[in-house]
């Protein structure tokens, strides 16, 4: 009875890591046996070598690269780790088909639903995502892409949120969007971080408009903002209009300066 459990779990092993079909091994053999060679060659030119690897760990590694230049079910199939429920999820990406994204693990499903909603155009899937991360990725992604605002308010995270409000604020033209930005806490390391005052100043920037400027409640970075369009129009007697003295006469200065170097 033993040896026929052992035969019949041999057998589906064998057919749960079998080679794909119509492999054909590397003649002339550039690699003469390096595993690592092999894999190199998958992931970096593209040449499907993996079965060509004999250790079971940098094969099963090979196949979930391969995967992503070559969209076939059957690497995935091949490999025998735990490695395979991702490698689902990048196949369910490639081929922006959600039912791979369920043979994936929980963690991977939501990383594959978000890719799969942001190639098939799918805002409306953002919602059933779990994970608050991908669930907030999705939404910011769709806020931007459609330049829609209910996807930039559905972001939990307050920095990803303003962000994104931001970035539609600039998108749409929309000043009174800027008001919307919360200002809660500052990004993490390496994260960009816009605040009202920043999105006022580009959207004034944009439009070459510094009465868009009033629109800031401090009036020394109001001023700032003004001078900011104005050095960007090269107005030089808007410098006059310009509340705060000392930041009109720098206008004035670096005006007569630009402008000077460029007559003389």
């Amino acid at each position: 009875m033993r040896l026929c459990v052992l035969i019949a779990a041999l057998v589906l092993l064998a057919a749960c890591t079998q080679t794909p079909t119509g492999f054909v091994p590397l003649d002339p053999d550039p690699c003469n046996g390096d595993d690592w060679c092999y894999f190199d060659l998958a992931s970096e030119n593209q040449t499907f070598a993996c079965p060509m690897i004999e250790d079971e760990r940098v094969r099963n590694l090979c196949y979930h690269e391969a995967v992503k230049f070559d969209p076939n079910p059957q690497y995935c199939d091949s490999i025998s780790d735990d490695l395979q429920k991702n490698c689902y999820a990048e196949l369910g990406i490639s081929l922006a088909d959600y039912e791979y994204c369920d043979m994936s693990s929980d963690l991977s499903r939501e990383y594959c639903i978000e890719g799969v909603a942001e190639k098939k155009n799918d805002a409306d899937r953002c919602k059933t995502i779990k994970s608050p991360a991908w669930r907030d990725l999705c939404h910011d992604h769709f806020g931007r892409a459609l330049l829609d605002k209910t996807h930039c308010f559905s972001i939990t995270g307050p920095v990803r949120r303003d962000n994104c409000i931001y970035n539609i604020s600039l998108g749409l033209n929309n000043v009174d969007l800027c008001d919307s930005i919360v200002n809660e806490e500052p990004g993490g390391l390496g994260e960009e971080r816009h605040t009202t005052l920043q999105c006022i100043t580009e959207l004034a920037k944009q439009n070459e408009d510094f009465s868009l400027c009033a629109h800031i409640d401090d009036n020394f970075y109001e001023q700032v903002c003004e001078y900011r369009v104005i050095i960007l129009t090269k107005d030089i007697d808007s410098c006059d209009e310009i509340g705060v003295s000392m930041i009109r006469e720098r206008c004035k200065e670096r005006l007569t300066e630009e402008l000077g170097n460029q007559t003389g």
